[in-house]
Formats: structure tokens, sequence, C-alpha cells
């Protein structure tokens, strides 16, 4: 809270002399104290001053004003209650008191205010000032004054011209004026707040002391650091990956006539692997090693005499290829097919009656197969793509009776006697079938 406005008290006595009454010396070391920010120094003095005052005969005109001053250190020092217990006695020692705006602050006034009371029973009658002369308040130090009367006198009376105020030094630096009020008149108005008059006569010679230096020293500030946090990292992990494994599918069977088809490995993508035969009769048409899932595309030769069964493998898995010497119908008849597959980034798989077949890639492709006598099935799957659509076109010639040809599953775009085009999502395992008549 910042210092309040410090103001000089000296009673209208008309003084001439240099050293005051004890109990008004009290009063201005006080003051001067509360100018200068010492609040707890000034209520002792203060306590000294009210003291003073109140064992000195009446009137006891200064009593208010120490109480007023009283609850100024007391407002500083943050004591709300023991501040409205001083303004309130002040007030009632004398009802006609009143605080000059211009020399109290705003703080002080509300304060004041609040503190009225028109109960002053506890307050002790003998006590009670206000009968004497009004007082002048003064702001001290460096001679530069400015005169704030109080009205203070009982009755309630309206204070008369007044002669011009004397102006006398006091220890400290501090300068006092002096006023006298000249009769009173009866008044019913309330008690107001008049400043002194400018003197007419001869200006009293004044004697200004140099004004004392204060010295703050600025608070020692303690910092306070925050404790040392200790950060306790989680133990690493290592993440161990398990042994790559591998599927390979799916299982085919061939006629005496061979044919081709494809050996798909299913594998997490940083796994790799090499592909391995053990028969001769089965051929490799294209890649044998790689990473990851991918398709081995494989030929089987034409039948030598006998039954006989083979293996492609990969990591202990493998696909089992059969050919048979057995067959139904023609065996020399056959199916060819030509296919075209735009689907972006596909792959498919073309199955003839669940045993022949071929691999096929993104693009335009041509094979063929054996086919049985009667009804024929022809299946394709998309074994990867992704995702993106696009169309498979099928173009059938060989073995088959004409007219024969119809859709079992799949979305059909476009669809002749020979030919069918098939709508595809583009999303892996879609599948589309065709089935149609051999002589």
């Amino acid at each position: 809270m910042p210092p309040i406005l410090a103001i000089v008290l000296a009673p209208l006595l008309g003084l001439a002399a240099l050293e005051p009454p004890a109990e008004e010396a009290a009063m201005v070391e006080a003051v001067v104290l509360v100018n200068e920010g010492d609040f707890e120094a000034a209520l002792l003095k203060l306590d000294e001053a009210v003291r003073r005052l109140q064992a000195a005969p009446p009137p006891q005109r200064g009593l208010p004003m120490a109480h007023v001053y009283l609850g100024i250190c007391h407002l500083e020092l943050e004591r709300q209650a023991a501040a409205k217990q001083s303004f309130r006695t002040a007030q009632c020692l004398d009802p006609a008191l009143r605080l000059d705006p211009r020399s109290f602050s705003p703080q002080v006034l509300r304060e004041f205010a609040a503190a009225r009371d028109p109960d002053c029973r506890q307050v002790a009658a003998a006590g009670k000032g206000g009968s004497g002369k009004p007082l002048l308040y003064v702001l001290g130090g460096g001679g530069a004054i400015a005169g704030v009367a109080l009205a203070a006198g009982g009755g309630g009376g309206q204070a008369g011209p007044t002669a011009p105020p004397t102006t006398a030094p006091i220890a400290g630096g501090v300068t006092t004026t002096t006023s006298t009020t000249m009769g009173t008149a009866p008044s019913t108005s309330p008690p107001s707040t008049v400043a002194p008059p400018p003197s007419t006569t001869s200006p009293t010679p004044t004697t200004t002391l140099p004004r004392p230096t204060t010295t703050t020293v600025p608070p020692t500030t303690t910092t306070t650091l925050p404790p040392t946090t200790t950060t306790t990292l989680p133990p690493t992990t290592t993440t161990t990956l398990a042994a790559c494994s591998y599927s390979l599918g799916p299982d085919r069977s061939f006629t005496l006539l061979g044919g081709s088809g494809n050996c798909n490995v299913t594998t997490r993508p940083d796994c790799t692997w090499t592909a391995t035969k053990d028969v001769s009769w089965i051929t490799f048409t294209g890649a044998t090693s790689g990473s990851g899932s991918l398709g081995i595309p494989y030929q089987v030769s034409p039948g030598g005499g006998q039954s006989r069964t083979g293996h492609i493998s990969v990591g202990g898995s493998s696909c089992t290829i059969t050919q048979s010497l057995l067959g139904t119908g023609d065996p020399t008849a056959t199916v060819s097919w030509t296919s075209e597959l735009t689907v972006p980034g596909a792959r498919g798989q073309v199955v003839v009656n669940g045993a022949q077949g071929a691999f096929h890639e993104q693009g335009a492709a041509a094979h063929s197969a054996p086919v049985q006598a009667g009804a024929n099935r022809l299946e394709a799957q998309l074994v990867s793509a992704m995702g993106r659509p696009g169309t498979w076109r099928f173009e059938i010639a060989g073995a088959f009776e004409p007219g024969s040809l119809r859709v079992v599953a799949g979305d059909v775009l476009t669809i002749t006697d020979r030919m069918v085009v098939f709508r595809l999502s583009g999303k892996p395992g879609e599948r589309v079938v065709l089935v149609f008549q051999a002589p």
C-alpha cells in the first residue's frame, strides 16, 4: 500500500515560541514519522501523544487528530479493525471533525467515513474534544504550506473571520501555521472545511530548516529454487521379430498334357526366400527368389507314361504338383483364351476345372489348357491389387461349343458368344467365374 499523505497539525493558539508543549511535540514527531513512512515508530509516538493529551487539562484539541493518525498508521500496516476503531474514536471525540479531501488520500477518506458511528457511548465523555478553537493542519517540509482548515468547534457554529496565519518552524524541518478564529456566529448549517484567507498584513519572516533526507533501502529478495526433479526413463525395450515363416499354395493337378501354374508365397515383407523344386519335369518360368509375398510361375511338361508328383518349396512349406495319366474325353482337346487385366498393380490367377490354369500379370496374355467333354469351368481371381478399379477381359477359343459361355460369378460389363468383360473394384481376392461346354 503506498504511503498516505502525511499532514502536520498545530493548534491554533497563536504560537510564538519554537518549543511547543510536550503533548504537541510528541504529536508533531509522530506526524513527521508518518510522513517518512515509519508507521511502527509513529504508533509509539502517537500513543505517547494520546496519553499526554488525555492527561492535559481541557480543551484537549489535538486528541481527535491523534486518533486520526493512529487510524492512518493502522491502515498502512493493514490492521483494518484497529484503523476503524481509531477513526471512530476520533469522530466520537469531535463529531464536527471533517478531513479535507485535498490533504488525505481517497482510501483514508473512505475508511474514515465508513467508521462513523452515531452511538459513541463507549467513548468517555471526559475525553471528548472539539470544544476549543478550530485546528489548522498543513503539509510539512521545505516550507511548502497547503492550508487545510478542519472545523472542530462544538455546537456546530460557523467559523468567523480569522487572523492572518503565523508560520513558524518546528524541529525536523516541519513548518507549522497558526491561525486564530475571530469570534463565532450561530448557524444551523453543517460544519464545513475552509482554507485560511491570504494574509493582508506584512508577512512574518519564515525560517525553513532543511528537509530531512530519507533513504529507502530496497527489501532483500530471497529466491527459492525449485526442487531438483529426477526423471526416470523407462527401460529400453528391444523387440525381437519372430523368425520368418512361409505359406505356399495352391496345390495343383495336371493331365498328361501338362500345363502352367503359379505357386504363391505368403510371408512378411522383411522375409527373403529362394524357391527350390525336386523334379525335373517342373520348370520355373519366372523369378525363383524375392522378399515378401510373391508368386512363382512354373510349367509342367507333358506326361512321361506314368503318374508323378513334384514339389516347389520355400522355408519348409511347398506347393504339391501332381500329373495323372488318367483323363476324360479327348486328351488332345484344349481351350485357349486371351485375357487382358487392366487393374492397377494387379496380379491374377486363372484356373480351368480346378486343376489347370495360368498366372497372369497386369496387361494382356494368351494361355491354353486341356478340357474335358461336357461342362468346363474357368475361374479367375485377383491375387494382389492396389484397391483401384479396372476390368478383366476374356476371349475364349478352341474346344468349346459356341453359345454355351455363361457367367456364374462377377460383375459383367460386356458379354458375347466368345467374350466377357468383367468390372473389378481392385480388391485382392476378387473372383469371376465362367462355364462353357466342350464337345
